[in-house]
C-alpha cells in the first residue's frame, strides 16, 4: 500500500459495526451447557452500542430466564444458528459497503462466545444447530467479509486457539480438510486482527461474579476505556493484551488464567481497536493521585467494567447512558480491611468521578472470596504496559498445540497393536521363523510398556502433553526400528543358512547315485527355511505397520516400505502378496 493511499485511508471516517454472538448449549449431552454465553452477547452489544452508536450491532443469541429479566429489550434476539449467522454476515456485509459508498472506511468486529473444541487438530464451536469449525469460520464469515478495511475477531471458548491455527501433534501445523493451506489465518487475512481466549488446548472459565466469561468481561472492560495505557482515547491490541495479562496475573493456579493468543491487523502490534467516543454511550474520567481500583454496575448490579489504574493516570471510560443512575465503587484500603465506596452516577452525569459524592456500598456479600477474587489486583497504566512490553515473553510466538485428542490417539495406536499382535504372532511363528516371532513379541511387550508409561503421565498442560508425546514417539520409533533391524537381519540369516542346508543337501544327492532321504529331508526343509526367511525378510510386523500408520495419521512421513509381504487370511486359506 503506497504512502499516499494509506494517507487517504486514514484521514476518512470510519464506520465500525459488530456481529455477536453467543450460545450457551452445547450439542453434547453429556457435557453441561453454560450459564452466562448468553448475558457475554447481551454485554458485547452493549459495549458496541455505546461506542459506535446504536443500529451497528447484531446480536444472535438465545437469552435464558434470568437474562431476559436484565434485558427485557432483547427477548426477540435471533438465535444463534447457522442460518442466522449467515444472514447476519449478509447483512453485515451489505452495511460495510453502504459505509465505502457514503465515503466512510468500513470496519468490522466479530464475537464469538459458546462452548469450543477441537477434532482432527482443528477447532470448533457449537451454535444452537450445528458446529462452526475453522474451515466455516473462514468461508462462511471471514471470506464474505474480507473486503472491510479491517476486521476484529474475538473468540471466547474452551480450546479457541485451533479455530485460527489447526495444529497437529508436537505443535507442527495441520493441513485441516477443507482449509486452502497450512497457514493460520491472519496469515491469509492480513486485515484480520484476532484476539482469542486460548494460545493452547485449553479451557476458558465464567464466574457467578461477573456473571459472565472472565476473559470476554476483561476484554469488555479493556474496550470501554480500562486498558488505554497512554491516555490517548483509544485501545490498541497491545494495549488490551497487557490489560488483560496485568487482570490475570494474581490468580494463583496458572489453570485459571487465560492465555490469550492475539494478532494485530498487518502485524501491528499497536494497531487501534476502539476509539474512545460515545456512540451512545457517555464518558466519565477518573483521575487518580493514588492507585485506584473501582467497579461500575446498572442499575441491576451487573458490572459494567473493571478498572485499577496506576497513581498519576487518567482513565478515560465509556458506559452506559441510560435513564437511570449507574452505581460506583471504589474500593478503599481503610484499617484492619478493606471496603468499598458508593457513588451514584445520575444519568446526565458527565466528566470527573470526584465530583460524585460517597456513601456507604448498598449493597455487600457474605461468604468466602472465591479463586478469582485475585482479578484486576494490580494497578495497570502506562507502566504496566511498558514492563508488558519490555517482557521477553509479552508476546511468546504459540508453539503448541498438542492436545489431549493426540494423546488419546497415540494411545489407542499403542493399544490396537498390543491386541491386534496376539492373533498376527500365532500365524506368523507358522510361517517364519520362531527367533522372529518370539522376538516380535518381546517387541510388542515393550511397546506394552510404552502405553503404561503413557497413561501414568501428567497431560493437563501443554508442556506436559508435548513432553508426553515427544518421549513416547521417540520410544515407539525405537521400538519399530528396533523390530525392522531384526526382521531384516534374522531374515537374511536364516536365507544364508537354508541355502546352506539345502546345497548341501543338493550336494550330498548328486555326490551318490541316486537321493537318500537325509539328501532330500535337507533339501526340503532348506528350500522351506528359505521361504520362511524370505517372507521375514518382506514381512512388515505389526509394530511396523503400527508405527507407520501412527506417522500418517499425524501429518509425518512414513519410512519407505521397501520389500513388503502380507497375509492374506480368508474363511478357506492363507495367501501371501508382496511388493517392492
Amino acid at each position: 500500500m503506497s504512502l499516499l493511499l494509506l494517507l487517504a485511508l486514514t484521514s476518512l471516517p470510519t464506520e465500525s459495526f459488530a456481529l455477536v454472538v453467543t450460545n450457551n448449549r452445547s450439542l453434547n449431552e453429556a457435557r453441561a451447557d453454560l450459564r452466562y454465553a448468553d448475558d457475554d452477547g447481551v454485554a458485547y452489544a452493549r459495549v458496541f452500542d455505546d461506542l459506535f452508536g446504536p443500529k451497528h450491532t447484531v446480536l444472535l443469541t438465545q437469552l435464558d430466564a434470568d437474562t431476559r429479566a436484565l434485558a427485557p429489550g432483547l427477548a426477540s434476539t435471533p438465535t444463534p444458528t447457522l442460518q442466522h449467522l449467515d444472514e447476519a454476515v449478509a447483512a453485515l456485509a451489505a452495511s460495510a459497503e453502504a459505509a465505502k459508498v457514503r465515503g466512510s472506511v468500513a470496519e468490522l468486529f466479530l464475537v464469538f462466545a459458546a462452548h469450543g473444541n477441537l477434532e482432527n487438530g482443528s477447532g470448533y464451536l457449537e451454535l444452537l444447530d450445528g458446529r462452526l469449525d475453522a474451515a466455516a469460520l473462514e468461508t462462511r464469515v471471514i471470506k464474505p467479509l474480507a473486503s472491510a478495511s479491517r476486521l476484529h475477531l474475538i473468540i471466547d471458548s474452551c480450546n479457541s486457539y485451533f479455530m485460527l491455527n489447526p495444529r497437529k501433534t508436537g505443535g507442527r501445523r495441520w493441513a485441516a480438510a477443507g482449509l486452502p493451506d497450512t497457514s493460520p489465518l491472519t496469515t491469509r487475512y492480513p486485515n484480520l486482527g484476532t484476539f482469542i481466549s486460548t494460545s493452547a488446548e485449553a479451557d476458558s472459565y465464567e464466574w457467578s461474579e461477573l456473571q459472565s466469561g472472565i476473559f470476554s468481561y476483561e476484554v469488555r472492560s479493556g474496550l470501554r476505556g480500562a486498558a488505554d495505557a497512554d491516555g490517548n482515547g483509544s485501545v490498541s491490541y497491545d494495549e488490551l493484551a497487557a490489560f488483560v495479562a496485568r487482570a490475570n496475573q494474581d490468580i494463583p493456579n496458572a489453570q485459571y488464567r487465560p492465555r490469550v493468543a492475539w494478532s494485530a491487523p498487518n502485524g501491528q502490534a499497536n494497531s487501534k481497536m476502539v476509539e474512545l467516543v460515545a456512540g451512545s454511550g457517555r464518558i466519565i474520567v477518573s483521575n487518580a493521585a493514588e492507585a485506584r481500583r473501582f467497579t461500575v454496575r446498572d442499575r441491576y448490579g451487573v458490572r459494567v467494567a473493571d478498572v485499577h489504574q496506576e497513581a498519576g493516570s487518567q482513565v478515560t471510560l465509556v458506559v452506559p447512558d441510560e435513564p437511570h443512575a449507574l452505581g460506583l465503587f471504589i474500593a478503599q484500603a481503610v484499617d484492619p480491611r478493606p471496603r468499598w465506596v458508593y457513588r451514584a452516577i445520575p444519568p446526565a452525569f458527565r466528566g470527573d468521578i470526584d465530583l460524585l459524592t460517597d456513601s456507604e456500598a448498598p449493597t455487600g456479600a457474605r461468604g468466602d472470596a472465591p479463586i478469582f477474587d485475585s482479578l484486576f489486583a494490580r494497578p495497570f497504566g502506562k507502566n504496566a504496559f511498558a514492563e508488558y512490553v519490555a517482557s521477553p515473553v509479552a508476546q511468546p510466538e504459540p508453539v503448541f498445540g498438542v492436545a489431549r485428542e493426540d494423546i488419546q490417539r497415540l494411545d489407542q495406536h499403542l493399544q490396537n497393536l498390543v491386541e491386534d499382535d496376539r492373533a498376527e504372532r500365532v500365524l506368523t511363528t507358522s510361517l517364519y521363523s520362531d527367533s522372529l516371532a518370539v522376538y516380535q513379541s518381546v517387541r510388542v511387550s515393550d511397546v506394552g510398556l510404552l502405553l503404561r508409561r503413557l497413561r501414568s503421565y501428567d497431560v493437563t498442560s501443554d508442556e506436559a502433553r508435548s513432553r508426553a508425546l515427544l518421549l513416547t514417539e521417540r520410544d515407539f520409533e525405537r521400538v519399530a526400528t528396533e523390530t525392522r533391524d531384526t526382521r531384516l537381519t534374522l531374515g537374511t540369516i536364516g536365507l544364508i543358512a537354508s541355502g546352506a542346508v539345502a546345497g548341501v543337501g543338493l550336494a550330498r544327492g548328486a555326490s551318490g547315485e541316486r537321493f537318500d532321504t537325509l539328501s532330500i529331508s535337507m533339501v526340503v526343509f532348506g528350500g522351506l527355511g528359505g521361504l520362511g526367511s524370505a517372507i521375514a525378510l518382506g514381512y512388515i510386523t505389526a509394530v511396523e505397520r503400527e508405527w507407520a500408520s501412527w506417522l500418517t495419521r499425524s501429518g509425518q512421513t512414513p519410512p519407505a516400505p521397501g520389500l513388503e509381504v502380507s497375509l492374506l487370511l480368508g474363511p478357506t486359506a492363507i495367501g501371501l502378496s508382496g511388493r517392492f
